[in-house]
Parts: structure tokens; sequence; C-alpha cells
């Protein structure tokens, strides 16, 4: 397990993240990013990711993958019986409202898979991933 945290400048925690150690360290889990409401937006977050990146390629990780649930029908793979679906559905992956699929593709994620239905049926998971050090 790795960690870290964002402060603002009067020490105040504004943001967490954790990785867990899959795969004998060659891949990293990203699980949780927390960032406090009232700083998304402004950069904690990708610094966050960023500073994991670099913790993890010193520890010669080579993937690091999140899950990002659809819990609320906010991208092509909701609401749909993606078992009969793909994988066609799964060619352009499409997101809208507050999922945080477009925050990690400007991180360089990529989908890499999905759960159906680990939410409930038309709630899937949907895995992404990314390169170290690429």
């Amino acid at each position: 397990m790795s960690s870290r945290v964002a402060r603002a400048t009067d020490g105040a925690i504004i943001g967490w993240i954790g990785a867990i150690r899959e795969y004998d360290g060659l891949v990293w889990q990203l699980h949780p990013l927390v960032v406090d409401g009232a700083q998304r937006r402004h950069g904690v977050g990708r610094a966050l990711v960023l500073d994991l990146e670099a913790i993890l390629t010193a520890r010669g990780g080579l993937t690091l993958w999140a899950g990002t649930d659809d819990l609320a029908g906010e991208t092509s793979l909701g609401g749909i019986d993606l078992y009969s679906a793909l994988p066609g559905a799964f060619g352009a992956v499409g997101s809208w409202g507050h999922h945080p699929l477009p925050f990690y593709r400007r991180l360089g994620f990529h989908v890499i898979g999905v759960m159906p239905d680990a939410n409930g049926p038309g709630r899937p998971d949907i895995f992404i991933g990314k390169r170290l050090g690429a």
C-alpha cells in the first residue's frame, strides 16, 4: 500500500490518494482518490495522481489501474445489458455528467475492461489503466 495527502497552506487536508500493490508490485490499483469538493478543478487530483505515478514508477511499477463505477448512467456502458452488447459497446466508451472518466483520460488512462452489473443491472464498473513511466 502507498498513500499521499495534499494539504492547503493552513495545513488542512484537501486530498488523499492511495494505491494497492498487486502482481508483485508490477501493477498497482489506484484506490482511493479523494479531493475536497471546494478544491476540485484546481489541480489537486492531478497533482496527487502524478505524484503517485512517480513513486510507483520508482518502485518498479509498470501499470496503474482503477475502477470507475457507473452508478448513475453517466457512460455509454450504463443502463444496457453488456453481456449481449459486448464487444461493440466497449469500442468507444463515452461519458457525461460527473463521471470521472474524462479526468482520467486527460491523465493518459485508457479503458481496459469492464465488469457488467458490478453495482446492479446496467451499472458496470469500468476499468481504466495506464502504463507507468511511458
